[in-house]
């Protein structure tokens, strides 16, 4: 599969640099916040209001610490990364006993691989003028990945989002990490109409090319229950993802394997025999149709485009995306609906980053 992480960023430094050191006293990693802003979308009727965000940069590279540990709050930097992945302690604090609670959580961030200062010196009002002047440019993504668990819709109001993760594979090697991790898993969320695509073409195992922006996020009602006292609190998540302003379908999309199928299929003669198989080493799980004309029309989104013969050379053999006995019983109930329900959604109660 194609390899792409990219990430363009302008923004101002938002806070003080955090710097880890060893017990030599030495520097081994540096972290900021950046302050950026979206990209300006023309909607008849709606005045432009800038959409804020705050994505987190972090690194071990020598070069890149010491270039961070320059850096002043409003300085404007120009950065070159990627989207980065890890699975790391969150800490919250119980409200009835201040006990301090840890759970994992993923930490989303940005490896920058060059930064650039810009313009320095400034004040917090040069430094917003400055990023607004640069809002087609401020905040960029471009990945490809393959989506790697169901996707999941709500509506809140009139407005319909879906979510779903992806996994992208790295072309680099970031520093200070496991040589074994190869692999990096940003969500991605998008919107209205495009949400709606994404919901009809999009299924685990699909590839997609992104042309999206990195959004943070404040969820105001994450919930945990203390380890001491055991009772439930509501506390205060802060989340990165990707936020999708173009979704390219690059392979095993649902529009893509029906109309394939559908074009293979005309050319196939009808008195021809059918096989369905999961995969052609898989014997056992087949389902056998005494020409095309039998196979039903919900079976179509679940058949890739992968036709060959059998083996006794009169007959053909195409590949379903999942066991035939998990198909035989969506045909049956006719269910298609999703399992997931909305109220249930933590990120529903949300703030953007605007009044930061």
């Amino acid at each position: 599969m194609a390899r792409e992480n990219k990430v363009e960023l302008y923004g101002y430094v938002y806070g003080k640099v955090r710097v880890t050191v060893n017990k030599d006293k030495e520097p081994v990693e540096a972290s900021v916040l950046i302050r950026t802003v979206r990209r300006f979308i023309e909607v008849p009727g709606i005045d432009y209001k800038p959409r804020y965000d705050v994505p987190l940069l972090k690194s071990r590279d020598p070069k890149i610490i010491e270039q961070m540990m320059q850096l002043n709050e409003y300085d404007m930097i120009d950065v070159l990364g990627v989207i980065t992945t890890l699975y790391e302690p969150k800490v919250s604090t119980c409200p009835e006993c201040n006990t301090k609670n840890i759970e994992t959580g993923e930490l989303v961030y940005i490896t920058p691989m060059s930064i650039v200062l810009r313009e320095c010196d400034n004040t917090k009002e040069d430094a917003y003028e400055y990023l607004l002047s640069r809002a087609e440019t401020s905040n960029r993504v471009s990945a490809i990945g393959t989506i790697c668990a169901e996707l999941k819709d709500f509506r809140k109001g009139d407005l319909y989002a879906c979510q779903y993760p992806i996994a992208i594979n790295r072309k680099y090697r970031v520093k200070g990490d496991v040589a074994e991790n190869h692999t990096d898993y940003p969500y991605v969320r998008s919107y209205g109409e495009r949400a709606k695509r994404d919901m009809e073409t999009l299924s685990v195992g699909s590839t997609v090319l992104l042309d999206a922006s990195v959004q943070t996020r404040l969820i105001q009602n994450k919930k945990s229950v203390c380890k001491n006292c055991g009772k439930e609190y509501v506390w205060t998540d802060y989340i990165t993802e990707l936020y999708a302003y173009g979704v390219e379908y690059l392979f095993n999309n649902r529009t893509g394997r029906e109309s394939c199928l559908s074009d293979l299929l005309v050319k196939i003669p009808d008195d021809t025999p059918i096989e369905l198989r999961l995969d052609e080493l898989n014997s056992e799980d087949i389902c056998q149709y005494e020409n095309k004309n039998e196979i039903p029309d919900e079976l179509y989104e679940y058949l890739f485009s992968y036709v060959s013969s059998n083996a006794s050379g009169k007959g053909l053999v195409i590949v379903v995306s999942e066991p035939i006995e998990t198909l035989a019983d969506k045909i049956e109930t006719n269910t298609y609906e999703s399992d997931y329900d909305p109220d249930n959604e933590e990120a529903e109660n949300v703030e953007v980053y605007n009044d930061i």
